[in-house]
């Protein structure tokens, strides 16, 4: 007996320690495993976040900075069509060209703005060419502010000069100048860049008209329409 267990127990003893090793760990992860699944630490566990309703998405809509905001600066370039009369000089073809415009202002209020407006427009027609500029101030109408529609109007004075190839002299016209223009305004980065403060770089296609009317009946005067991109900066509040 003494023999067999010098023989065999040792060998017993040794195999049997690799086997109470895998034995513990195993009893230790099933451990790990219950404490984890525990209802206790399920309770402690933080919850979900939930989703933005669609009521809260439109709330946080409409706390947005307005866009058409404080101080502004820009200008327009503009494709220009003109009707001319002037005395002593037959300009029955329309004249075809350009109209640049700067603009500089303060928004008032939400839905007003007032500014100044400096534009210079020129048009060649056959054998004839047209110049003429304008300084009016500048009032802007935003009837609807989340939509960044705009309606322009203004007054002040302007003058312009036709040329004709073969006459010496130019044929002038002047006067009190207006227009009005509708201009919707678009603000493609401001979300990102100015995400809580009012104003931006704005992009806006315009449609207007500049007339020089006649200080008589059937005096000089002209006709403008106006169909271009407006780039503005506003610098918000």
């Amino acid at each position: 007996m003494a023999h067999a267990w010098a023989v065999y127990g040792p060998l017993r003893l040794v195999s049997a320690r690799p086997v109470w090793a895998r034995a513990t760990s195993w009893i230790c992860a099933c451990a790990g495993l219950a404490a984890l699944a525990s209802p206790e630490r399920a309770a402690a566990a933080p919850p979900d976040k939930p989703r933005a309703t669609a009521g809260e998405t439109a709330r946080t809509a409409s706390i947005r900075p307005p866009r058409l905001d404080g101080t502004y600066l820009g200008g327009t370039v503009a494709a220009a069509g003109s009707l001319v009369r002037v005395d002593g000089l037959n300009t029955d073809n329309p004249f075809v060209g350009n109209n640049i415009e700067i603009q500089v202002g303060q928004t008032v209020y939400r839905w007003l703005a007032l500014g100044f407006s400096l534009s210079s427009s020129g048009g060649v027609a056959p054998e004839q060419t047209n110049r003429m500029f304008g300084l009016r101030v500048d009032l802007t109408a935003v009837p609807m502010p989340r939509r960044n529609l705009s309606v322009r109007a203004g007054f002040g004075f302007g003058a312009g000069a036709v040329r004709n190839e073969g006459i010496s002299g130019r044929f002038g016209y002047g006067g009190a100048s207006f227009h009005g223009a509708v201009r919707y305004t678009f603000f493609p980065w401001a979300d990102k860049k100015r995400p809580r403060r009012g104003g931006g770089l704005g992009l806006a296609p315009e449609l207007g008209w500049i007339g020089q009317t006649p200080t008589e009946t059937g005096g000089p005067m002209s006709n403008t329409i106006v169909l271009g991109l407006a780039t503005m900066f506003y610098f918000g509040h």
